[in-house]
């Protein structure tokens, strides 16, 4: 028998790989891009394809990377819709029940802590305040810790009552001593101490602070 060459031998293995090519080419774009085409066009269009071996490994390769870019695209537009808006409606901030951190006899403090719960900031623990008796007009007030500083908070029954609050800060010959006329409609207090004591009014509250970082936190965070 005779003994065929190499390059017969790879003549005759490059013929079975076209005419595999040919046929899953054939299928491929008959089934999607040249659905609507002719027999004669269809068939030129194959061979024009796999002229060559090396060619026809290169459209192979491309119609593998189409396949896999479809199968991505019709995954991704399969996922359901519910997972989707799932994921998206997930909170930045978790809120957090502030409830077992504030007594019952500070209940009216408790829309105030959550509000700063809320917002991001981490409350610690809520006390009476010695402000309870500072005003006449109420004696509802906290001591409000969290991790940014420490608030005492006195609440009034409105918004125009802490409006009318004057707050007059008296000389002192004392270095570093800070004393300050309190007058609201009914009361007339002078407090103060070694430090300056910052003051706020939000809403139906008077804000008490002696940390100036977060009096200038509050004023931004309240704005």
């Amino acid at each position: 028998m005779r003994r065929r060459s190499l390059t017969e031998r790879r003549n005759r293995t490059n013929r079975w790989t076209r005419a595999a090519i040919a046929s899953f080419s054939r299928c491929f774009i008959s089934s999607t891009v040249a659905a609507a085409a002719r027999p004669r066009q269809l068939d030129r269009y194959v061979l024009f394809l796999c002229g060559g071996a090396a060619t026809a490994r290169l459209v192979v390769m491309r119609i593998l990377v189409i396949c896999s870019v479809v199968l991505c695209f019709s995954i991704l537009a399969c996922k359901p819709r519910s997972e989707i808006s799932t994921t998206a409606a997930t909170p930045l901030h978790q809120k957090v029940d502030i409830l077992p951190l504030v007594p019952v006899e500070l209940g009216h403090a408790k829309e105030f802590v959550q509000f700063l719960s809320d917002s991001g900031w981490s409350i610690q623990h809520v006390y009476r305040s010695k402000h309870e008796s500072f005003f006449r007009e109420t004696n509802k007030a906290a001591y409000i810790e969290t991790d940014q500083g420490i608030l005492e908070v006195v609440f009034f029954d409105t918004n125009a009552a802490v409006e009318r609050i004057q707050i007059i800060e008296e000389p002192s010959t004392i270095p570093n001593n800070h004393f300050y006329l309190i007058k609201s409609a009914t009361t007339t207090q002078r407090t103060g101490g070694f430090g300056a004591t910052y003051f706020t009014k939000y809403r139906n509250m008077f804000i008490i602070t002696i940390d100036r970082d977060l009096n200038d936190k509050l004023h931004d965070f309240l704005k």
